[in-house]
Protein backbone atom coordinates (compact mmCIF):
# COMPACT_ATOMS: atom_id res chain seq x y z
CA UNK A 1 0.00 0.00 0.00
CA UNK A 2 1.90 3.19 1.09
CA UNK A 3 0.95 6.87 -0.48
CA UNK A 4 1.99 7.93 -3.87
CA UNK A 5 4.36 10.65 -3.35
CA UNK A 6 7.16 9.44 -5.74
CA UNK A 7 6.84 11.96 -8.17
CA UNK A 8 8.02 14.49 -6.01
CA UNK A 9 11.32 12.87 -4.69
CA UNK A 10 14.87 12.07 -6.26
CA UNK A 11 15.93 8.42 -7.35
CA UNK A 12 19.66 8.18 -8.04
CA UNK A 13 20.52 4.40 -9.37
CA UNK A 14 23.35 2.41 -7.28
CA UNK A 15 24.35 -1.02 -7.15
CA UNK A 16 25.33 -3.47 -4.83
CA UNK A 17 29.33 -2.75 -4.79
CA UNK A 18 28.81 0.74 -3.28
CA UNK A 19 26.74 -0.88 -0.47
CA UNK A 20 29.22 -2.24 0.83
CA UNK A 21 29.89 -1.97 4.31
CA UNK A 22 26.48 -0.01 4.89
CA UNK A 23 23.61 -0.69 7.80
CA UNK A 24 20.37 -1.51 6.35
CA UNK A 25 17.17 -1.55 7.96
CA UNK A 26 15.07 -3.85 6.32
CA UNK A 27 10.88 -4.26 7.12
CA UNK A 28 10.75 -7.57 7.96
CA UNK A 29 6.78 -8.10 7.59
CA UNK A 30 7.47 -6.88 4.18
CA UNK A 31 9.97 -9.28 3.54
CA UNK A 32 8.36 -12.35 5.10
CA UNK A 33 5.34 -11.53 2.81
CA UNK A 34 7.62 -11.32 -0.51
CA UNK A 35 9.00 -14.74 0.45
CA UNK A 36 5.33 -16.40 0.91
CA UNK A 37 3.62 -14.79 -1.56
CA UNK A 38 6.38 -15.19 -4.44
CA UNK A 39 7.74 -19.19 -3.15
CA UNK A 40 4.88 -21.41 -4.06
CA UNK A 41 4.36 -24.80 -5.61
CA UNK A 42 2.98 -24.87 -9.00
CA UNK A 43 -0.95 -24.95 -7.57
CA UNK A 44 -0.21 -21.61 -5.36
CA UNK A 45 0.30 -24.29 -2.14
CA UNK A 46 3.16 -22.83 -0.01
CA UNK A 47 6.37 -24.73 0.61
CA UNK A 48 5.72 -26.68 3.56
CA UNK A 49 8.06 -29.08 5.56
CA UNK A 50 6.70 -32.98 6.07
CA UNK A 51 4.51 -31.74 8.62
CA UNK A 52 2.77 -29.29 6.74
CA UNK A 53 4.22 -26.59 8.42
CA UNK A 54 5.51 -23.60 6.18
CA UNK A 55 8.95 -22.76 5.23
CA UNK A 56 8.65 -20.18 2.62
CA UNK A 57 9.65 -17.21 4.90
CA UNK A 58 12.70 -19.25 6.26
CA UNK A 59 13.94 -20.45 3.06
CA UNK A 60 13.75 -16.39 1.69
CA UNK A 61 15.14 -15.19 5.00
CA UNK A 62 18.33 -17.99 4.84
CA UNK A 63 19.09 -17.44 1.61
CA UNK A 64 19.06 -13.31 1.13
CA UNK A 65 20.35 -12.23 4.39
CA UNK A 66 23.55 -14.45 3.84
CA UNK A 67 23.71 -12.97 0.40
CA UNK A 68 23.33 -9.51 1.86
CA UNK A 69 26.07 -10.41 4.91
CA UNK A 70 28.69 -12.06 1.69
CA UNK A 71 28.10 -8.61 -0.48
CA UNK A 72 29.03 -6.95 2.47
CA UNK A 73 25.74 -5.09 3.47
CA UNK A 74 25.15 -5.35 7.47
CA UNK A 75 21.49 -6.27 7.88
CA UNK A 76 18.61 -4.94 10.03
CA UNK A 77 15.57 -6.32 10.39
CA UNK A 78 12.36 -4.18 12.11
CA UNK A 79 9.39 -6.22 13.13
CA UNK A 80 6.25 -4.25 13.45
CA UNK A 81 4.34 -3.71 16.87
CA UNK A 82 0.84 -3.32 17.42
CA UNK A 83 -0.84 -0.79 14.88
CA UNK A 84 -2.58 1.87 15.56
CA UNK A 85 -5.96 2.52 16.28
CA UNK A 86 -6.86 4.40 12.87
CA UNK A 87 -5.32 2.08 10.87
CA UNK A 88 -8.27 -0.53 11.36
CA UNK A 89 -10.32 0.41 8.58
CA UNK A 90 -7.48 -0.48 6.14
CA UNK A 91 -6.75 -3.42 7.83
CA UNK A 92 -10.09 -4.42 8.16
CA UNK A 93 -9.93 -3.93 3.89
CA UNK A 94 -7.16 -5.90 3.09
CA UNK A 95 -8.37 -8.85 5.51
CA UNK A 96 -11.24 -8.86 3.25
CA UNK A 97 -9.51 -8.96 0.18
CA UNK A 98 -7.47 -11.55 1.27
CA UNK A 99 -10.79 -13.80 2.35
CA UNK A 100 -12.07 -13.30 -1.50
CA UNK A 101 -8.54 -13.94 -2.83
CA UNK A 102 -8.58 -17.52 -0.89
CA UNK A 103 -12.14 -18.55 -1.84
CA UNK A 104 -11.14 -17.94 -5.14
CA UNK A 105 -7.84 -19.60 -5.04
CA UNK A 106 -9.95 -23.06 -3.87
CA UNK A 107 -12.15 -22.55 -6.78
CA UNK A 108 -9.20 -22.40 -8.80
CA UNK A 109 -7.79 -25.45 -7.67
CA UNK A 110 -10.74 -27.67 -8.35
CA UNK A 111 -11.17 -26.45 -11.24
CA UNK A 112 -7.62 -26.85 -12.34
CA UNK A 113 -7.22 -23.72 -13.24
CA UNK A 114 -3.31 -23.12 -12.79
CA UNK A 115 -3.08 -19.33 -13.70
CA UNK A 116 -5.66 -18.25 -11.60
CA UNK A 117 -4.78 -20.18 -8.70
CA UNK A 118 -0.92 -19.01 -8.85
CA UNK A 119 -2.74 -15.77 -8.72
CA UNK A 120 -5.23 -16.00 -6.21
CA UNK A 121 -2.86 -17.69 -3.83
CA UNK A 122 -0.46 -14.67 -3.49
CA UNK A 123 -2.92 -12.37 -2.69
CA UNK A 124 -4.24 -14.63 -0.09
CA UNK A 125 -1.02 -15.04 1.24
CA UNK A 126 -0.90 -14.61 5.60
CA UNK A 127 1.77 -14.00 7.97
CA UNK A 128 0.54 -16.00 11.23
CA UNK A 129 2.10 -15.23 14.26
CA UNK A 130 4.07 -18.41 13.93
CA UNK A 131 5.46 -17.34 11.06
CA UNK A 132 6.54 -14.15 12.95
CA UNK A 133 8.21 -15.92 15.60
CA UNK A 134 10.12 -18.21 13.75
CA UNK A 135 11.51 -15.65 11.52
CA UNK A 136 12.80 -13.60 14.74
CA UNK A 137 14.18 -17.53 15.57
CA UNK A 138 16.09 -18.20 12.59
CA UNK A 139 17.70 -14.39 12.69
CA UNK A 140 18.93 -14.94 16.42
CA UNK A 141 20.33 -18.29 15.83
CA UNK A 142 21.91 -16.59 12.16
CA UNK A 143 23.87 -13.63 14.35
CA UNK A 144 21.48 -11.01 12.43
CA UNK A 145 20.71 -8.06 14.91
CA UNK A 146 16.25 -7.21 14.88
CA UNK A 147 14.50 -4.64 16.60
CA UNK A 148 10.34 -4.94 17.76
CA UNK A 149 9.01 -1.49 17.03
CA UNK A 150 6.02 -0.48 19.29
CA UNK A 151 4.14 0.12 16.39
CA UNK A 152 4.96 0.91 12.64
CA UNK A 153 7.88 -0.33 11.77
CA UNK A 154 8.62 2.00 9.12
CA UNK A 155 8.80 4.77 11.67
CA UNK A 156 10.77 2.97 14.09
CA UNK A 157 13.73 2.65 10.75
CA UNK A 158 13.16 5.96 9.96
CA UNK A 159 13.71 6.89 13.49
CA UNK A 160 16.95 4.80 13.29
CA UNK A 161 18.38 6.50 9.85
CA UNK A 162 17.81 9.53 11.63
CA UNK A 163 19.74 8.94 14.84
CA UNK A 164 22.84 7.27 12.66
CA UNK A 165 22.17 3.98 13.76
CA UNK A 166 21.27 3.10 10.13
CA UNK A 167 22.25 4.01 6.72
CA UNK A 168 19.72 3.46 4.76
CA UNK A 169 16.22 2.18 5.42
CA UNK A 170 14.79 -0.25 2.71
CA UNK A 171 11.59 -0.18 1.59
CA UNK A 172 8.95 -0.19 -1.22
CA UNK A 173 6.70 2.41 -0.36
CA UNK A 174 6.71 5.94 0.18
CA UNK A 175 5.23 5.91 3.85
CA UNK A 176 9.19 6.07 5.45
CA UNK A 177 9.45 9.88 3.98
CA UNK A 178 6.66 10.89 5.65
CA UNK A 179 7.95 9.87 9.13
CA UNK A 180 11.04 11.28 8.38
CA UNK A 181 13.65 8.54 7.23
CA UNK A 182 16.91 10.66 6.12
CA UNK A 183 17.85 7.69 3.41
CA UNK A 184 15.92 4.97 1.67
CA UNK A 185 17.01 2.68 -0.80
CA UNK A 186 13.75 0.88 -2.77
CA UNK A 187 14.73 -2.13 -5.29
CA UNK A 188 16.87 -3.61 -3.12
CA UNK A 189 17.80 -7.33 -3.89
CA UNK A 190 20.21 -10.40 -4.55
CA UNK A 191 19.49 -10.81 -8.37
CA UNK A 192 18.39 -7.40 -9.32
CA UNK A 193 14.52 -8.91 -9.98
CA UNK A 194 11.55 -8.08 -8.83
CA UNK A 195 8.09 -9.06 -9.40
CA UNK A 196 6.15 -5.82 -11.03
CA UNK A 197 2.03 -6.52 -11.92
CA UNK A 198 2.52 -9.99 -11.70
CA UNK A 199 5.55 -10.18 -14.23
CA UNK A 200 9.38 -10.07 -13.57
CA UNK A 201 11.63 -7.47 -14.37
CA UNK A 202 14.89 -6.51 -13.69
CA UNK A 203 15.90 -3.17 -11.87
CA UNK A 204 18.32 -1.30 -10.44
CA UNK A 205 18.53 -0.07 -6.59
CA UNK A 206 17.57 3.59 -6.43
CA UNK A 207 18.84 5.77 -2.98
CA UNK A 208 16.74 8.41 -2.02
CA UNK A 209 17.57 11.38 0.33
CA UNK A 210 14.98 13.19 1.71
CA UNK A 211 16.68 16.56 2.43
CA UNK A 212 17.54 16.77 -1.00
CA UNK A 213 13.92 15.75 -2.26
CA UNK A 214 12.59 18.72 0.21
CA UNK A 215 15.27 20.99 -0.60
CA UNK A 216 14.66 20.64 -4.81
CA UNK A 217 10.97 20.91 -4.09
CA UNK A 218 11.08 23.70 -1.92
CA UNK A 219 9.04 21.96 0.77
CA UNK A 220 9.62 21.30 4.79
CA UNK A 221 8.82 17.64 5.99
CA UNK A 222 5.01 18.83 7.47
CA UNK A 223 3.97 20.36 3.85
CA UNK A 224 5.45 16.60 2.90
CA UNK A 225 3.56 15.25 5.07
CA UNK A 226 0.05 17.35 4.58
CA UNK A 227 0.29 16.21 0.62
CA UNK A 228 0.76 12.85 1.62
CA UNK A 229 -2.60 13.23 3.59
CA UNK A 230 -4.15 15.46 1.15
CA UNK A 231 -3.64 12.14 -1.28
CA UNK A 232 -4.45 9.33 1.22
CA UNK A 233 -2.60 7.52 3.32
CA UNK A 234 -3.23 4.25 5.58
CA UNK A 235 -4.37 5.86 8.13
CA UNK A 236 -6.85 8.53 6.14
CA UNK A 237 -8.80 8.70 2.60
CA UNK A 238 -7.74 11.81 1.44
CA UNK A 239 -9.69 14.77 -0.27
CA UNK A 240 -11.31 13.51 -2.89
CA UNK A 241 -10.48 14.38 -6.50
CA UNK A 242 -6.80 15.50 -5.57
CA UNK A 243 -3.68 13.10 -6.42
CA UNK A 244 -0.13 14.06 -6.44
CA UNK A 245 0.78 17.14 -8.66
CA UNK A 246 -2.60 19.25 -7.84
CA UNK A 247 -1.67 18.53 -3.83
CA UNK A 248 1.83 19.43 -4.32
CA UNK A 249 0.13 22.91 -6.24
CA UNK A 250 -1.97 23.28 -3.31
CA UNK A 251 0.31 22.66 -0.63
CA UNK A 252 2.71 25.52 -2.05
CA UNK A 253 -0.24 27.80 -2.53
CA UNK A 254 -2.14 27.42 0.48
CA UNK A 255 1.17 26.17 3.13
CA UNK A 256 -0.30 23.32 4.94
CA UNK A 257 -3.28 21.00 4.71
CA UNK A 258 -6.24 22.55 7.16
CA UNK A 259 -6.01 26.10 5.00
CA UNK A 260 -6.37 23.46 1.45
CA UNK A 261 -9.94 22.37 3.22
CA UNK A 262 -10.69 25.63 3.89
CA UNK A 263 -10.11 26.26 0.24
CA UNK A 264 -11.73 23.53 -0.90
CA UNK A 265 -14.74 24.37 1.47
CA UNK A 266 -14.25 20.28 2.81
CA UNK A 267 -16.69 19.72 5.73
CA UNK A 268 -16.17 15.77 6.50
CA UNK A 269 -15.69 16.37 10.11
CA UNK A 270 -14.65 12.69 10.41
CA UNK A 271 -11.82 12.50 7.78
CA UNK A 272 -10.67 15.92 9.29
CA UNK A 273 -10.43 14.29 12.45
CA UNK A 274 -8.68 11.29 10.57
CA UNK A 275 -6.26 13.89 9.39
CA UNK A 276 -5.27 15.80 12.43
CA UNK A 277 -4.72 12.11 14.44
CA UNK A 278 -2.32 10.80 11.41
CA UNK A 279 -0.76 14.40 10.88
CA UNK A 280 0.20 13.93 14.40
CA UNK A 281 1.06 10.19 14.60
CA UNK A 282 3.91 10.95 11.32
CA UNK A 283 5.07 13.81 12.84
CA UNK A 284 5.52 12.37 16.52
CA UNK A 285 5.50 8.31 16.01
CA UNK A 286 6.02 5.93 18.92
CA UNK A 287 9.38 4.48 18.93
CA UNK A 288 12.08 2.18 21.11
CA UNK A 289 15.52 3.36 21.57
CA UNK A 290 16.10 -0.11 23.70
CA UNK A 291 18.22 -2.05 20.40
CA UNK A 292 21.24 -3.72 19.61
CA UNK A 293 23.17 -3.78 16.28
CA UNK A 294 25.87 -5.91 17.27
CA UNK A 295 26.09 -9.15 15.22
CA UNK A 296 27.19 -12.17 16.56
CA UNK A 297 28.58 -15.61 14.38
CA UNK A 298 26.25 -17.88 13.17
CA UNK A 299 25.33 -20.45 15.60
CA UNK A 300 26.26 -23.61 13.23
CA UNK A 301 24.48 -26.42 15.35
CA UNK A 302 21.42 -24.63 16.24
CA UNK A 303 20.71 -23.78 12.64
CA UNK A 304 21.18 -27.20 11.77
CA UNK A 305 18.93 -28.39 14.52
CA UNK A 306 16.15 -25.56 13.84
CA UNK A 307 16.18 -25.16 9.90
CA UNK A 308 17.63 -29.36 8.84
CA UNK A 309 15.84 -31.66 12.02
CA UNK A 310 12.24 -29.40 12.46
CA UNK A 311 12.04 -27.84 8.98
CA UNK A 312 13.46 -30.63 6.29
CA UNK A 313 16.37 -28.23 4.93
CA UNK A 314 19.06 -29.83 3.34
CA UNK A 315 22.57 -29.42 5.85
CA UNK A 316 24.46 -28.80 2.81
CA UNK A 317 22.52 -25.66 1.70
CA UNK A 318 22.24 -24.85 5.85
CA UNK A 319 26.38 -24.93 5.95
CA UNK A 320 26.75 -22.67 2.53
CA UNK A 321 24.41 -20.07 4.30
CA UNK A 322 26.98 -20.54 7.87
CA UNK A 323 30.16 -20.00 5.69
CA UNK A 324 28.75 -16.92 4.31
CA UNK A 325 28.11 -15.55 7.79
CA UNK A 326 31.09 -16.58 8.82
CA UNK A 327 33.22 -15.43 6.18
CA UNK A 328 32.27 -11.51 6.95
CA UNK A 329 34.00 -12.04 10.63
CA UNK A 330 37.55 -13.31 8.66
CA UNK A 331 39.83 -10.06 8.61
CA UNK A 332 41.25 -9.90 4.79
CA UNK A 333 44.99 -11.19 4.35
CA UNK A 334 47.20 -8.35 3.36
CA UNK A 335 48.53 -7.98 0.32
CA UNK A 336 51.97 -9.03 -0.71
CA UNK A 337 52.84 -5.28 -1.47
CA UNK A 338 51.09 -4.36 1.70
CA UNK A 339 52.81 -7.14 3.75
CA UNK A 340 56.42 -5.78 2.36
CA UNK A 341 55.85 -2.04 3.11
CA UNK A 342 54.49 -2.75 6.83
CA UNK A 343 57.85 -4.94 7.43
CA UNK A 344 59.20 -1.83 5.35
CA UNK A 345 57.99 0.51 8.29
CA UNK A 346 58.91 -1.85 10.94
CA UNK A 347 62.55 -2.05 10.34
CA UNK A 348 63.65 1.30 9.30
CA UNK A 349 64.83 3.73 11.51
CA UNK A 350 63.08 7.40 11.89
CA UNK A 351 65.94 9.30 9.94
CA UNK A 352 65.95 6.93 7.17
CA UNK A 353 62.30 6.98 6.55
CA UNK A 354 62.38 10.89 6.91
CA UNK A 355 65.01 11.12 4.44
CA UNK A 356 63.02 8.75 2.18
CA UNK A 357 60.32 10.75 2.05
CA UNK A 358 62.55 13.58 1.77
CA UNK A 359 63.27 12.20 -1.73
CA UNK A 360 59.91 11.00 -2.90
CA UNK A 361 59.00 14.67 -2.49
CA UNK A 362 61.95 16.01 -4.50
CA UNK A 363 61.17 13.25 -6.90
CA UNK A 364 57.60 14.26 -6.67
CA UNK A 365 58.30 17.72 -7.25
CA UNK A 366 60.80 17.16 -10.27
CA UNK A 367 58.38 14.87 -11.86
CA UNK A 368 55.60 17.91 -11.13
CA UNK A 369 57.54 20.89 -13.05
CA UNK A 370 58.66 18.31 -15.78
CA UNK A 371 54.59 17.93 -16.23
CA UNK A 372 54.23 21.56 -16.18
CA UNK A 373 57.31 22.02 -19.19
CA UNK A 374 55.75 19.03 -21.15
CA UNK A 375 52.28 20.54 -20.91
CA UNK A 376 53.75 24.25 -21.71
CA UNK A 377 55.62 22.90 -24.72
CA UNK A 378 52.17 21.06 -25.67
CA UNK A 379 50.63 24.45 -25.86
CA UNK A 380 53.50 26.10 -28.36
CA UNK A 381 53.74 22.84 -30.62
CA UNK A 382 49.52 23.84 -30.85
CA UNK A 383 49.96 27.18 -31.36
CA UNK A 384 52.69 26.47 -34.16
CA UNK A 385 50.03 24.35 -35.93
CA UNK A 386 47.64 26.70 -35.46
CA UNK A 387 50.24 29.40 -37.36
CA UNK A 388 51.19 26.65 -39.83
CA UNK A 389 47.63 26.04 -40.62
CA UNK A 390 47.11 29.74 -41.24
CA UNK A 391 49.91 29.98 -43.56
CA UNK A 392 48.39 27.21 -45.42
CA UNK A 393 45.12 28.71 -46.06
CA UNK A 394 46.58 31.86 -46.89
CA UNK A 395 49.10 30.22 -49.36
CA UNK A 396 45.93 27.96 -50.92
CA UNK A 397 44.06 31.33 -51.15
CA UNK A 398 46.96 32.79 -53.10
CA UNK A 399 47.27 30.11 -55.17
CA UNK A 400 43.37 29.82 -56.14
CA UNK A 401 43.58 33.60 -56.82
CA UNK A 402 47.01 32.77 -59.13
CA UNK A 403 44.94 30.29 -60.85
CA UNK A 404 42.21 32.76 -61.36
CA UNK A 405 44.71 35.47 -63.13
CA UNK A 406 45.82 32.21 -65.05
CA UNK A 407 42.70 30.94 -66.27
CA UNK A 408 42.05 34.93 -67.29
CA UNK A 409 45.34 35.83 -69.11
CA UNK A 410 44.77 32.28 -71.15
CA UNK A 411 40.99 33.07 -72.35
CA UNK A 412 42.47 36.92 -72.83
CA UNK A 413 44.97 35.53 -75.32
CA UNK A 414 42.61 32.91 -76.92
CA UNK A 415 40.09 36.01 -77.39
CA UNK A 416 43.12 38.01 -79.13
CA UNK A 417 44.25 35.22 -80.90
CA UNK A 418 40.54 34.62 -82.39
CA UNK A 419 41.00 38.40 -83.93
CA UNK A 420 42.79 37.31 -87.22
CA UNK A 421 43.56 40.67 -89.19
CA UNK A 422 43.94 39.77 -93.17
CA UNK A 423 46.82 41.76 -95.09
CA UNK A 424 46.26 41.65 -98.90
CA UNK A 425 49.30 42.32 -101.68
CA UNK A 426 47.70 43.71 -104.84
CA UNK A 427 50.35 42.94 -107.62
CA UNK A 428 51.11 39.30 -106.04
CA UNK A 429 48.10 38.07 -104.08
CA UNK A 430 49.14 36.91 -100.62
CA UNK A 431 47.90 37.76 -97.61
CA UNK A 432 49.01 37.57 -94.03
CA UNK A 433 47.52 37.25 -90.34
CA UNK A 434 47.58 38.65 -87.11
CA UNK A 435 48.30 35.38 -85.62
CA UNK A 436 52.07 35.16 -87.42
CA UNK A 437 53.39 32.31 -89.30
CA UNK A 438 53.64 31.10 -93.21
CA UNK A 439 50.34 30.54 -95.62
CA UNK A 440 49.66 30.09 -98.94
CA UNK A 441 47.66 32.19 -101.04
CA UNK A 442 45.55 31.68 -103.71
CA UNK A 443 48.21 32.45 -106.69
CA UNK A 444 50.30 29.59 -105.16
CA UNK A 445 53.27 32.43 -103.75
CA UNK A 446 54.02 31.59 -99.89
CA UNK A 447 54.33 34.35 -97.20
CA UNK A 448 55.44 34.66 -94.06
CA UNK A 449 54.32 37.08 -91.33
CA UNK A 450 55.42 37.50 -87.60
CA UNK A 451 54.06 39.75 -84.69
CA UNK A 452 56.77 41.91 -82.65
CA UNK A 453 54.57 42.71 -79.91
CA UNK A 454 53.45 46.02 -81.71
CA UNK A 455 52.97 45.58 -85.41
CA UNK A 456 52.65 42.80 -87.90
CA UNK A 457 55.24 42.72 -89.83
CA UNK A 458 54.67 40.78 -93.35
CA UNK A 459 57.32 39.67 -95.89
CA UNK A 460 57.48 37.50 -98.82
CA UNK A 461 58.58 34.05 -98.27
CA UNK A 462 61.56 32.63 -99.98
CA UNK A 463 59.16 31.13 -102.68
CA UNK A 464 58.38 34.91 -103.43
CA UNK A 465 61.06 36.05 -106.49
CA UNK A 466 61.00 39.21 -105.17
CA UNK A 467 62.01 37.88 -101.55
CA UNK A 468 65.89 36.82 -101.50
CA UNK A 469 65.84 36.73 -97.18
CA UNK A 470 65.83 40.59 -96.75
CA UNK A 471 62.26 43.04 -96.68
CA UNK A 472 60.75 43.45 -99.85
CA UNK A 473 59.08 46.25 -101.26
CA UNK A 474 56.49 45.13 -100.77
CA UNK A 475 56.62 43.48 -97.38
CA UNK A 476 54.13 46.11 -94.62
CA UNK A 477 54.38 46.24 -91.00
CA UNK A 478 51.06 47.20 -89.41
CA UNK A 479 50.39 48.79 -85.79
CA UNK A 480 48.03 46.63 -83.83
Amino acid sequence: MGVDIGSILIKEETDMSSLKGKTIAFDAYNMIYQFITAMRLGNGDPLTDDRGNPTSHLSGLLSRTSSFVEAGIRPVYIFDGKPPEMKSETIGKRREIRNRALEKWELAKERGDIEEAQKYASASAHISPEIVEEAKELLRLMGIPYVESPSEGEAQAAYMTKTGDVDLASSQDYDSFLFGAENVIRNLTVSGRRKVGGRTVYLKPEIISLRRSLEAAGLTQEQLIDIGLCIGTDFNHGIPGIGPKRALEYIKAEKDIFSVLDMRKFDDEEEIGRIRKARQFFMDPPVTTEYSLDRKRPDREGLIIFLCGKKDFSQTRVLNAVEKLNRSFVPKQPTLDQWFRSRGRQGRPQKRRQKAGKRRQKAGKKRQKAGKKRQKAGKKRQKAGKKRQKAGKKRQKAGKKRQKAGKKRQKKKYRRNQKRRVIYDWDHGWFGSSAGGSEKTSCGLFFRSFYDGSHLCVRNDLADPLSAGSWSDRSFAFPL
